[in-house]
């Protein structure tokens, strides 16, 4: 008894090399290309400002940056190569022209077709993915506050313990967010919607659809209007998420009031 055909890619039953899902997953990864090409061009360029020195990090003796990003134009011109080798560069860098979508889908119910589908797709699909990582953000690191020898503090998602750069002391991520918190609730003030991404900064959700609500109730009084919004202290919010755990009230924002104590 003969096999049953299938897909190459997910060895589902097929009658072509490449199946119809796994050929309209691979059409949609390439109409993602003409962004794709935006997004190489503004950073060989570096006009992202992701180029040069970045927040917590330090560079060597007096190197100067290069004009452009190397690794991300080596990735384009790569990319260029192998989609101009197959036909479709063009079509793919203007899709919205009449004619060039079809084009490509065209183009892929033919490589479905073909004993050659799962290395041609391969082939594209490893330069699509390293032109993707030409283009990856570096980390964002957080500010936390000064060191108590005045250097400042960064912290990446998911540190727990930094370690100053100058001093080379040891601080608890945690504690410095919550400092750095309780110091900006002295002095910040704006609306609902400024407070409640303010809070998220620091981990606590506390929703801007919450402050008004505390606000009608008369829990909260604004101190004073920012492009015709009332405005509120943020001091006055963490207030009263600590008055609301104590009464047992708002149970989502008890941990909050825990860590401000």
């Amino acid at each position: 008894m003969s096999e049953r055909p299938a897909c190459a890619l997910c060895f589902k039953s097929s009658t072509t090399p490449m199946c119809h899902e796994c050929r309209t997953k691979f059409v949609d990864e390439l109409f993602a290309v003409a962004e794709l090409f935006d997004d190489l061009d503004i950073t060989i360029t570096r006009t992202d400002k992701m180029g040069g020195i970045q927040l917590g990090t330090t560079t060597k003796g007096n190197s100067t940056p290069l004009p452009f990003n190397l690794r991300a134009s080596n990735a384009r011109s790569n990319l260029t190569s192998v989609l101009r080798r197959h036909g479709i560069y063009a079509a793919l860098r203007r899709p919205d022209v009449e004619g060039h979508r079809s084009h490509v889908e065209g183009w892929a119910r033919d490589l479905a077709r073909s004993e050659n589908a799962p290395t041609t797709r391969q082939t594209i699909m490893h330069a699509i993915g390293r032109a993707r990582r030409a283009i990856d953000r570096p980390v964002q690191r957080e500010w936390l506050g000064p060191c108590d020898c005045s250097t400042d503090l960064y912290a990446a998602p998911g540190e727990t313990t930094i370690e100053c750069l100058q001093c080379e002391r040891l601080h608890d991520v945690a504690e410095y967010r919550q400092r750095l918190l309780r110091t900006a609730g002295k002095y910040f003030e704006g609306t609902a919607t400024e407070l409640a991404a303010m809070m998220s900064k620091f981990g606590y959700k506390v929703t801007p659809a919450a402050i008004t609500q505390w606000a009608a109730r008369g829990k909260l009084k604004a101190s004073g209007t920012r492009s015709g919004r009332p405005s509120y202290r943020l001091g006055s919010v963490i207030e009263i998420v600590r008055r609301s755990a104590q009464r047992d009230e708002l149970a989502p924002y008890r941990a909050l009031a825990v860590a401000l104590r």
